[in-house]
C-alpha cells in the first residue's frame, strides 16, 4: 500500500512541475513574442502603403528579419520546455567526449578566424568517455562557443577544453571578451535574463538556460567565473552519476 501510494504521489509530483512548466512556457511565449510581432505589423504595414518599390522591399525584409526571430525564438522555448519536462527523445550512448569537443571545434575554428579571434583545443592526452546524450551536450557546448565567439572581439581568444577532476567531468569553454558583470551571475542562467553589457548584442537570452537544463538533465551543473585578464571562464559539469566516465 504504501509503495503504491508513493508512486502515485511521485507521478503526481511530476504532473504538476509538468503543468507548471507548460504554463510558464505559454506566459514567457507571449510575452517575448509580443515585440516581434508589433515589428512585423508595423513592416507590413509600412510595406503595404509604401509606393517606391526600393522603401516597400526594405520594409519586407524587415519583416522577415522578424519572422525568423520569432521562429527562432519558438524553437529554443519549445526545446527548453522538453528539457525541462524530460520529454526529449534523445538517447543515452557511450560518448567518447575527446572525438565530440575537436569535432565541435573543427566547426568554430573557422568562424573564429574569420572574426579575427585565435581558437584553441585543450584535450587530455587520454580519451575520456562518457554515458550521456550526445545531442545534448553537443548543443549546451556550441550555445557556449556561441557566445564566446560573439561576445570575443577580434584580435582575442578562446578556447574549448575538458578535464577529468575528481571523476567529475569539466567542459569550459575560455574567451577574452566582455566578461560577465559580478552582480548578474546568479541570475545568468535565468530564462531571457541579458547581462547589461550584452544589450547591444543580438540573442534572445535563452542559450544560457538551455545549457543548465542540459547540466542539470546530467545531473550536473553550469558555472562561470570572470578571468583575471579579462573575459569569463564557463563550465558545464556533470558527475558519474550521469554515466561512467573511464579514460582510455
Amino acid at each position: 500500500y504504501h509503495l503504491l501510494a508513493d508512486s502515485f504521489n511521485e507521478m503526481a509530483d511530476r504532473v504538476e512541475k509538468t503543468i507548471a512548466i507548460l504554463r510558464r512556457f505559454a506566459a514567457d511565449a507571449a510575452h517575448e513574442l509580443q515585440t516581434p510581432l508589433t515589428a512585423l505589423r508595423t513592416n507590413l504595414e509600412l510595406a503595404k502603403n509604401e509606393a517606391a518599390d526600393a522603401q516597400r522591399e526594405y520594409f519586407l525584409e524587415a519583416s522577415l528579419e522578424q519572422t525568423e526571430r520569432m521562429n527562432q525564438l519558438a524553437g529554443n522555448l519549445l526545446d527548453l520546455s522538453r528539457l525541462e519536462t524530460g520529454s526529449t527523445n534523445d538517447e543515452t550512448s557511450l560518448v567518447n567526449l575527446n572525438q565530440l569537443l575537436q569535432v565541435s571545434g573543427e566547426i568554430y575554428a573557422s568562424a573564429a578566424e574569420q572574426k579575427g579571434i585565435d581558437f584553441a583545443i585543450s584535450l587530455p592526452t587520454e580519451t575520456v568517455s562518457a554515458w550521456c546524450k550526445e545531442k545534448q551536450i553537443q548543443r549546451a557546448l556550441h550555445n557556449l562557443l556561441d557566445n564566446a565567439l560573439k561576445f570575443t572581439p577580434a584580435g582575442g581568444k578562446v578556447t574549448l577544453g575538458m578535464s577529468l577532476e575528481n571523476n567529475f567531468i569539466h567542459l569550459c569553454v575560455e574567451d577574452s571578451g566582455i566578461g560577465v558583470d559580478e552582480e548578474e551571475i546568479e541570475n545568468l542562467f535565468q530564462r531571457f535574463h541579458r547581462g547589461k553589457n550584452a544589450a547591444a548584442y543580438p540573442g534572445s537570452g535563452l542559450g544560457l538556460a538551455i545549457v543548465r537544463s542540459i547540466a542539470e538533465g546530467h545531473r550536473g551543473g553550469v558555472e562561470v567565473k570572470n578571468l583575471p585578464g579579462g573575459g569569463a571562464c564557463f563550465c558545464l559539469w556533470f558527475p558519474p552519476a550521469s554515466g561512467s566516465a573511464k579514460s582510455e
